[in-house]
């Protein structure tokens, strides 16, 4: 798709789910790519915009965040800058 493309050419750095478990599986080897192609970026000082995720919940109690872009920062020694936000969804 077009969208596709764009996100492609403007560096997005995607993560291949699968249909395992309901859709949240992982592609095998996706996250290894994914962090490999980010601490490309990083080495070259080449800003990245992450938005690391906790474990989904169903009580809306959010889970601890995973620590691949926390370490990745703490290896290449990247300059931080820690925009928090919380994102609420109405039904």
């Amino acid at each position: 798709s077009v969208l596709l493309a764009c996100f492609s050419l403007a560096g997005d750095l995607p993560v291949h789910f699968t249909h395992e478990k309901n859709g949240w599986g992982l592609r095998k080897g996706s996250v290894a790519e994914l962090m490999r192609k980010a601490r490309w970026y990083l080495e070259r000082d080449i800003p990245l915009t992450v938005f690391p995720e906790g474990g989904r919940s169903l009580d809306g109690i959010p889970r601890p965040f995973k620590d691949g872009f926390f370490k990745l920062a703490i290896d290449t020694q990247a300059d931080i800058q820690v925009q928090p936000f919380y994102l609420v969804t109405y039904t």
